[in-house]
């Protein structure tokens, strides 16, 4: 079962935010939302079963703020590459990681 998630779409939708008055999110951006909440769904569900790998603490917070309630751990924990990898795989059969480039 998939935790009810509430999505602040005021946040979430860059034509909203720069649109400030009080009007309707366009069909376009109602469509952006509604993937971007089954995403986070399955990410939810695969989380359930598989811990989740992330840069830092703060990727940690922001998947717990969307829901997940599995091991999220973060890669930059003090360890270096090689003694994470180790842990890591001594730990878990499978896992789903989720890095991004800057």
């Amino acid at each position: 079962m998939i935790k009810a998630l509430h999505i602040d779409y005021n946040r979430l939708i860059p034509s909203m935010r720069r649109n400030h008055s009080h009007t309707m999110p366009s069909t376009e951006d109602l469509e952006r939302a509604e993937r971007l909440q089954e995403v986070i769904g399955a990410l939810c569900e695969v989380n359930k079963r598989f811990p989740v790998v992330v840069e830092g603490k703060k990727d940690v917070q922001a998947l717990r703020k969307l829901g997940l309630a599995g091991d999220i751990i973060s890669l930059h924990s003090g360890k270096g590459l090689y003694e994470f990898s180790e842990e890591l795989a001594g730990r878990f059969r499978r896992w789903s990681c989720s890095l991004t480039g800057t």
